[in-house]
């Protein structure tokens, strides 16, 4: 009985033993599972991190592909307003062109309005000879004390000497006149109010107002009639340009005188303070001083004499005349006429001068200083002479009144605004 007891003890034993290795086993086999789950875990964590650094990849890639299109859309933004630059050149390209096309037109329609303003001037002229009759040639006023009717310039209005007078404006010549445009109106006076203005002039000079200023000065108030004085701009607007006319004189160093001048007979240079047969700077040789204004010149002297015996001047036959054209805001200063021969200041001849448009505030005096010079109102149509004692007398021009010359003259001649000064005196 006893050994089948060991042996059975013996064969649990073993038993024990088998079932406890298959514990160990099963509890191995368990903890490699959990192990292998563990490491199925990290992969999976390991792969879970992959797909976020994955999408953190995509998302990155999604804010590049934003960013990409943000630019593509900023370019294109960029290539639209450079479309909209290129269109408003190309419309300021064809405003540009308009407006040159416009100033074509308007340069072709100004050449067609010149055109027949020189057509209309052409007929005018044509006109004038027939229109003229001998009572307008004969207007002309008659001075007192004896003194002959005097027709100022009746070739002036001539076809050929006012088409000549044309060009010359065109080449760039000083004209004294307002140029006449096409199809202008202008409006005439009252007749009472020219019949005024004619007995005016007529009565100064059948009056012979004649003023000694002082020993050799004398002052002819209102001496030239309207008339001779319409005659008078007509003829230097003729002569001022063409050549050797009207010019803006300058004494050195760029100075320029006050006043638009034009010489007849000889030529003054102000510069050298010269008489010569031709100006220097163009050549042009001084037109001949007219005889209708020569006559003009003796009859003031001899009316000059016979009006104020007691201040009696020599005659002269004059050979230079300076017309000077003031604006209204034109002056000269004090200065003294002694550019003439040695025998012409010696023997006193006088010096003549004429005034015609706008009134001038005159200068004279023994001195430079226009604080101690006289002064003297000249209006157009006065006559003012110095010679003998008062032959170097300091005179000047300090001031032009504007709006100052007669109406009926200005309607007449179409005179610019300012002072036509003619002074006449023989080397």
């Amino acid at each position: 009985m006893e050994p089948f007891g060991r042996g059975g003890g013996g064969g649990g034993g073993r038993g024990r033993g088998r079932r406890s290795q298959s514990i160990s086993r099963v509890v191995v086999g368990n903890e490699q599972c959990g192990r292998g789950r563990g490491s199925e875990e990290k992969k999976q964590e390991q792969c879970e991190r992959g797909r976020g650094s994955e999408e953190k990849k995509q998302e990155q890639c999604g804010r590049g592909r934003g960013s990409e299109e943000k630019k593509q859309e900023q370019c294109g933004r960029g290539r639209g307003s450079e479309e909209k630059k290129q269109e408003q050149c190309e419309r300021g390209r064809g405003s540009e062109e308009k407006k040159q096309e416009q100033c074509g037109r308007g340069r072709g329609s100004e050449e067609k309005k010149q055109e027949q303003c020189g057509r209309g001037r052409g007929s005018e002229e044509k006109k004038q000879p027939q229109n003229s009759s001998p009572d307008s040639r004969s207007d002309s006023d008659s001075v007192g004390m004896g003194m002959a009717k005097l027709n100022i310039g009746d070739d002036v209005d001539k076809p050929s000497a006012a088409a000549a007078a044309s060009a010359a404006v065109g080449e760039g010549g000083f004209d004294i006149c307002h140029r006449k445009q096409p199809g202008s109106v202008v409006l005439k006076p009252p007749l009472l109010a020219q019949n005024r203005e004619r007995r005016k002039s007529r009565s100064s000079n059948n009056n012979g107002i004649g003023l000694s200023l002082r020993p050799g000065m004398v002052f002819l108030k209102g001496y030239l009639s309207l008339s001779d004085q319409q005659k008078i701009v007509e003829r230097c607007r003729e002569l001022g340009v063409g050549v050797g006319g009207f010019y803006q004189p300058g004494y050195g160093e760029g100075t320029k005188m006050h006043l638009k001048m034009m010489c007849l007979g000889k030529n003054w240079d102000p510069h050298t303070s010269q008489y010569g047969e031709r100006r220097p700077f163009d050549g042009a040789k001084p037109p001949h001083i007219p005889p209708e204004f020569q006559t003009l010149v003796t009859n003031a002297l001899r009316d000059s004499n016979a009006l104020v015996p007691q201040n009696r001047l020599p005659s002269i036959s004059p050979d230079i005349c300076i017309v000077n054209f003031y604006s209204q805001t034109g002056r000269l200063g004090l200065h003294q006429d002694k550019d003439e021969s040695e025998d012409s200041l010696r023997r006193g001849l006088p010096v003549v001068s004429f005034s015609i448009g706008d009134s001038a505030q005159f200068l004279y005096g023994d001195h430079r200083d226009p604080d101690k010079a006289e002064k003297l109102q000249l209006e157009s149509g006065d006559v003012l002479i110095f010679g003998g004692p008062s032959r170097n007398v300091f005179h000047g021009v300090s001031a032009i009144h504007p709006n100052s010359a007669p109406n009926l003259l200005l309607q007449q001649t179409n005179l610019r605004p300012g002072r036509l000064n003619l002074t006449f005196r023989q080397y």
